[in-house]
């Protein structure tokens, strides 16, 4: 009898447990993410997922790799994705417009970009790698730096940055990719870019890191508070509270990961990598974790990057119409 009875309450035992399974299937919801890119820079929530973070919040991510932070805004715009990497100006411009684009969380707090120079251009400066930020600012001025475009964010804080000791770097407009062949070449003297593009040359020796972005190099007021934040339509996150809220807190937690167990977020980060060689994926981690820990935006954090973003000089139709507080999804 006992043997029947236990023999009994294994099999409810089971019963329940695979009677469980597709409810807790049903239970998790499918995210289309938009990524912006494929760099380190945009990587936080695929750490994020490698971490196992998103199946703690019941959300299963699918990644969409898009060509630009527009792209990402027109898809969630287009419900194309349910929420997308964006920046400050991207929020900007669609609230200008009257579209309800707004930030969930950070995904990468602070400045991504970093300036090198060329090592015959650094050789015959006065001033070292090593010296203040101050003083190798003040050495940009009449350097020809390559950036992406004359309102870009790096272009605007380099600028400002400079300003800010009285040095007039000089500036020239061209492709990321072909920015290291053209310093190469002597066509520029240096350029300023996130770290999947400056850290090759500089293992290669070409090149030296003048100004660490995400490590503090540049002032405050000369760059934007968020870099990179995940985004949605106020009317998906009215839609989807449940949905909104697990994202905050998968982003909160890789946050609480990259300050109590770095170690681990960088495994993951090098498992998504495996086609980087290893010492230029370890630089480049190197330069990008800090800036995965981010913490909960405020309307504050808004109103500089708003004010930010007025001073790139593109033209916003609708600008003045935008409120900081706005650009955070409630």
């Amino acid at each position: 009898m006992h043997q029947i009875h236990r023999r009994h309450l294994l099999v409810a035992a089971l019963s329940g447990v695979l009677g469980a399974a597709p409810a807790l299937a049903q239970s998790a919801r499918e995210i289309t993410i938009g990524l912006s890119s494929t760099s380190t820079v945009a990587a936080a929530p695929r750490v994020a997922q490698e971490l196992g973070l998103f199946d703690k919040q019941g959300l299963v991510p699918k990644f969409v790799t898009l060509e630009n932070t527009s792209a990402a805004t027109a898809a969630i715009l287009s419900k194309s994705v349910d929420v997308a990497l964006v920046g400050p100006g991207d929020v900007v411009a669609a609230q200008a417009r009257g579209q309800s684009v707004a930030f969930l969380a950070g995904a990468y707090t602070g400045f991504g970009g970093s300036l090198v120079l060329a090592k015959p251009v650094v050789d015959k400066l006065k001033v070292a790698a090593s010296a203040p930020p101050a003083e190798r600012l003040k050495a940009l001025d009449g350097i020809l730096i390559g950036t992406a475009s004359a309102t870009s964010p790096y272009t605007v804080a380099l600028r400002s940055a400079a300003r800010t000791v009285g040095a007039t770097p000089r500036f020239a407009y061209l492709s990321v990719p072909a920015m290291a062949a053209a310093m190469e070449s002597g066509a520029i003297q240096g350029f300023i870019v996130s770290a999947s593009f400056w850290v090759p040359p500089v293992l290669k020796g070409s090149a030296v890191l003048w100004l660490d972005g995400p490590h503090g190099d540049f002032p405050k007021d000369s760059t934007p508070m968020l870099t990179l934040g995940i985004a949605a339509s106020r009317d998906w996150v009215q839609a989807q509270p449940a949905a909104a809220q697990g994202v905050r807190a998968v982003m909160a937690e890789l946050s609480r990961a990259v300050a109590e167990r770095p170690a681990d977020v960088k495994a993951a980060a090098l498992r998504l990598f495996p086609n980087v060689e290893r010492p230029a994926l370890e630089r480049m981690l190197q330069a990008e974790l800090p800036a995965w820990r981010n913490r909960t935006l405020t309307a504050s954090d808004m109103t500089h990057d708003l004010e930010f973003v007025k001073s790139m000089g593109a033209p916003i139709p609708g600008i003045e119409r935008v409120q900081p507080a706005a650009m955070l999804a409630p």
